[in-house]
Parts: structure tokens; C-alpha cells; sequence
């Protein structure tokens, strides 16, 4: 047990990698150590950086595209004045993940949801986004084969989807929370999880501002939880589950606002729906 716990101890000690900094007023001095000689570049920070770094980014406009192909923590100042923009950019991926990683405290603004530029992407990668504001984007984050945390961010003014979670198997165990969504009329479902994978969407008002005709789609998973939401205004349907592979979908403590339709599955005796409230519907469960 001795040997056990100090081989751990000393591989844990691996892990804990250098604190890096971008900030525009620093020197760009490698290995950008402190904020008198930060990068003044994400990426170049980013290149420089081995698993286990973490980034911190001070308030700015940083107009590039990033690509994270290191395990890293990237932690910016606030969601509101460190700014990652798309704006005068030519890649349609602003942040791409290619390792596992985090971001946080990010204003993530896209160059226009006509320009089919994504968000945040992440394949066959497992990606923390917490405490973020992303806006102005074809899709804004988009995830496939990825077991991902989303938590405590506003994701508005978006052309196709605000989440997309797509998993071929059924080891993706996605985890979505206290998250704000707002579509204003766009053309996919806002929040969409299909093909594999068990999600779990928790604590999310999900609001639909003009047009669009279901807010939480579920299809072709292997089971899912959608608990405590506040999903308002969709044309067709609020919430829906079709074409469960197995297991169960959970609809828990949901409220259901204006919409002609709350709630609607076509699973079978594999749907459990309990404690949710419909409002301002035709229809409250089909």
C-alpha cells in the first residue's frame, strides 16, 4: 500500500505543469513566465505550452483562431473583457481542441452567424467550458465522441445549434449545467444530442426569442437525464426524445413554457417522465 500510494504521489507530481500568461502590455519573452514578459498572443503561448500548463489571459481583444494541441487549462479574466474574436479571422474553427483541455472566463465572439465559423470544437477530445459567453456563430459548440463538462455560460445569437453532442458509442457521458441559451429564430434545434452517449442536462433555461422548432432534442441516444430545465417558446416542442437505442430518458422537474407542444418521446416504456410542470401548451405530453 506504501509503494502503491507513493507511485501515485510522484506520477501526480508529473502532472502539475508551468504558469504561463498572455497579456497585451508584456514583453513576448519565452517561456512567457510572468506577466512583465507575457505572450502577446494565445497561441503563441499555447505553442510553447506541455500537458498539464495552465494559461491565464488578461482583459483584451485577441483576434485569432485557436488551436489547443496540448493538454492545458486556458483561464481567462472575465467572460465579459478577455475577448477571443473571430472578427477579421479565415479559419471556421476559433477554438479547435485537438487534446483534452479546459477554457474558462471567455467572451468567445464569432465573425457573424452567416459566416459559418464554430465556436468551440472538440473530437474525440474531453473539454471543461465553464464561466463562458459565447455569441455570434454558425454553431457554437460542437463536440463528437466526447465526454464534456459545459457549465455556467450564455450562448446567444447563434445560426444553427448552441450545443451539438454526437456520440457513436455509449461511453460519452456528457454533462451540461446552469448553462443560458437564447436562439433568436435560427435553423437547427439549439440543443441537440444524437447518436451514443448518455447526457446529462441539468439547471439550463433554454429560450427561444422569434422562430424555431424544438428547443431539446435527444435521438438515437443510449439514455439521457433532462432535469430542473426552463425550456420557453419553441414553435413545435419543447423538449423531445425519439429512437432511444436502450436504457431509459429521464424528464425530471422540467417546466415547460409556450409552446404548442412541453413535452414529446417515442420511446416506449423507456421513457420516465415525473414532476414537471406544462404551461401554455396544447398539448403537454405526446
Amino acid at each position: 500500500l506504501f509503494l502503491c500510494l507513493s507511485f501515485l504521489i510522484f506520477n501526480s507530481s508529473l502532472l502539475i505543469g508551468t504558469v504561463r500568461y498572455v497579456s497585451k502590455t508584456g514583453t513576448s519573452t519565452p517561456p512567457y513566465t510572468s506577466w512583465q514578459t507575457a505572450a502577446d498572443s494565445i497561441q503563441k503561448c499555447i505553442n510553447i505550452c506541455v500537458d498539464g500548463d495552465t494559461v491565464y489571459v488578461t482583459n483584451g481583444v485577441y483576434k485569432e483562431n485557436l488551436v489547443i494541441n496540448t493538454v492545458i487549462s486556458l483561464i481567462g479574466s472575465s467572460m465579459d473583457s478577455t475577448i477571443i474574436s473571430g472578427v477579421g479571422t479565415t479559419s471556421n474553427r476559433l477554438v479547435d481542441f485537438t487534446q483534452n483541455g479546459s477554457i474558462k472566463n471567455f467572451y468567445i465572439n464569432g465573425r457573424g452567424i452567416s459566416s459559418a465559423q464554430d465556436g468551440i470544437i472538440g473530437f474525440h477530445t474531453d473539454i471543461i467550458v465553464k464561466d463562458c459567453r459565447i455569441e455570434n456563430l454558425d454553431d457554437a459548440i460542437v463536440l463528437f465522441s466526447s465526454t464534456s463538462a459545459v457549465e455556467n455560460t450564455l450562448i446567444k445569437n447563434f445560426n444553427k445549434r448552441a450545443i451539438w453532442d454526437e456520440c457513436a458509442s455509449n461511453d460519452c457521458l456528457g454533462i451540461y449545467r446552469n448553462n443560458i441559451i437564447i436562439s433568436t429564430g435560427s435553423t437547427e434545434t439549439p440543443v441537440y444530442f444524437s447518436f451514443g452517449g448518455k447526457p446529462t442536462f441539468t439547471n439550463n433555461i433554454v429560450i427561444e426569442e422569434v422562430f424555431r422548432l424544438t428547443g431539446v432534442d435527444i435521438q438515437y441516444n443510449f439514455g439521457a437525464l433532462v432535469k430542473n430545465n426552463l425550456v420557453s417558446g419553441y414553435y413545435y416542442e419543447n423538449i423531445r426524445a425519439g429512437q432511444i437505442v436502450s436504457d431509459t430518458v429521464y424528464f425530471e422537474n422540467n417546466v415547460s413554457v409556450n409552446s404548442p407542444l412541453a413535452y414529446s418521446t417515442s420511446t416506449g416504456d423507456r421513457t420516465i417522465i415525473r414532476n414537471n410542470i406544462a404551461k401554455d401548451s396544447y398539448k403537454g405530453i405526446e
